[in-house]
């Protein structure tokens, strides 16, 4: 394949050979770790409830890579077989699942790291903040705690 007179985008040339590069690995990687970083900053923000995020988190992360693994294995594998995409060997790292390149995982995995991440980080943005020295509120307060509120009289004379 050659485009506009020179050698496929991401190959380098050395003497008269072509060399591989590691186009698509570097890209994959970087889509992953932009992701990391995101899933990471959403963490933190939610410094109060981490460990319950982290709980709550895992496991249907973990069923959703796990699916979206085997989605992308058969249907890329479909679509090399049936011909409908291609892809520049010297640009892939070689590794496959099936038939797809493990670069094309990345993007999927990426999502799954990404959504509940923004909904989270929107989350936080959009919650109302409290001060730093106020506990946070894990319950009902005893009566006898409870700080006394006015409350309006009804036609009855009750103040409850």
């Amino acid at each position: 394949m050659r485009g506009a007179g020179g050698p496929v985008s991401g190959m380098v040339l050395v003497g008269a050979s072509v060399v591989r590069s590691d186009a698509y690995p570097l890209l994959a990687l970087a889509f992953l770790l932009a992701a990391a970083a995101i899933a990471a900053m959403a963490i933190a923000l939610r410094r109060r409830e981490r460990r319950e995020a982290l709980r709550q988190w895992w496991a249907p992360a973990l069923i959703a890579a796990v699916v979206v693994i085997v989605l992308t294995a058969v249907f890329d594998s479909l679509l090399i077989i049936a011909d409908v995409i291609r892809y520049d060997e010297r640009l892939l790292s070689g590794i496959r699942v099936w038939m797809a390149p493990v670069e094309d995982f990345a993007y999927p995995l990426a999502a799954i790291l990404l959504v509940p991440s923004l909904w989270s980080i929107a989350g936080a943005m959009l919650r109302p903040r409290r001060p730093i020295d106020e506990p946070p509120v894990t319950g009902s307060v005893p009566a006898e705690e409870a700080p006394e509120r006015a409350v309006p009289m009804g036609e009855g004379g009750h103040g409850r």
